[in-house]
């Protein structure tokens, strides 16, 4: 009987419906209390929620990763578990103890490819280029049509500003798995990058139907739109973004900016209000946001647009109390 109910959690888990199986897990868990496989994938789930505030956010986060070291204290050299718990600790910014968690398992195991662009991952989180590219070149040595390694290198090429290169590990991609979405969103980004606007959102757009609610093409069409100041449709793929991710800063910031620039003041003033009222420190990393939504707002005050007089007002108010020190 677990082991059906176990085939059906991880359904669930695959095509992301993280509520749903999280239920499962705590109704068997509560019949099971140490069934290992179990906690295995309850920690996979809390690892993977979307849609939650940060706070919340890192509470799964803490308990995934304490139910994946009681995992490995009953068997230290699991790779699946230490794999799981590496991502969980990137998560959670221990990034020297996701790396030991990945060399243990490059140790077991010196062919597995995942654990290879795990730890490129890692090192180009951290900024070390030639480090990343040298495990995800490793990887194609062992897998040259491993998609991850593919699109891991295509990404660092586009950051060094080697288009071209970038290109076509992306289109290699594409003979590989033509409907790649990841691929595909790269593209457009290098089409951004070209100042090809027309010809990114048509890579969007033969992704979009399988993908209405992907928050990455949503957000990427968005911008595409505002680069080409047609503001309303940039605000609707916005608004469908910010139904799925509702506490993510980035995206109220998009949409409090979009707001102000078809002149929805009132709910430009509602947004800045929800905004207010998050974490500071976080905040402070959109300064330039900040900086520039008051200078817009000041020039709509000198046409005489008197509904965003008081809105503006808040706005100077808040940036004195929040980069107060950074003035001082």
């Amino acid at each position: 009987m677990i082991g059906e109910e176990v085939k059906k959690i991880k359904k669930l888990i695959k095509s992301k419906n993280y509520l749903l199986a999280k239920q499962k897990i705590e109704s068997l868990l509560a019949i099971y209390p140490d069934n290992n496989i179990l906690k295995f994938n309850y920690a996979r789930v809390l690892s993977r929620f979307g849609n939650l505030s940060d706070s919340e956010s890192k509470n799964n986060l803490l308990k995934a990763n304490n139910y994946l070291e009681e995992l490995l204290k009953e068997n230290d050299i699991d790779v699946y578990t230490l794999l799981e718990l590496a991502r969980v600790k990137i998560k959670l910014n221990n990034f020297n103890e996701a790396k030991a968690c990945l060399l243990k398992i490059y140790q077991i195991n010196p062919k597995d490819v995942f654990c290879r662009i795990e730890l490129g991952k890692l090192e180009k989180k951290l900024g070390n280029y030639d480090e990343a590219k040298g495990y995800f070149i490793n990887a194609l040595e062992i897998d040259p049509n491993d998609i991850h390694a593919l699109l891991e290198l295509g990404i660092i090429e586009f950051q060094l500003g080697q288009y071209d290169v970038s290109e076509n590990y992306f289109n290699r991609i594409l003979e590989i798995k033509p409907d790649d979405k990841y691929a595909i969103l790269e593209l457009s980004n290098l089409e951004i990058k070209r100042k090809n606007n027309e010809k990114a959102r048509q890579y969007l757009k033969s992704v979009t139907s399988e993908n209405e609610e992907d928050i990455f093409i949503l957000l990427k069409l968005s911008e595409i739109e505002m680069l080409d100041k047609n503001y309303n449709q940039s605000l609707f793929y916005c608004e469908q973004a910010f139904k799925l991710r509702p506490f993510n800063i980035q995206i109220i910031c998009k949409l409090i900016y979009l707001y102000v620039n078809v002149n929805d003041i009132k709910s430009a003033e509602g947004l800045f209000d929800k905004l207010m009222a998050m974490n500071t420190s976080k905040l402070k990393k959109f300064k330039d946001f900040i900086d520039n939504l008051k200078w817009d707002l000041l020039l709509l005050d000198s046409n005489n647009n008197s509904v965003s007089h008081e809105f503006t007002n808040k706005i100077i108010k808040f940036s004195k109390k929040t980069f107060k020190e950074e003035t001082e």
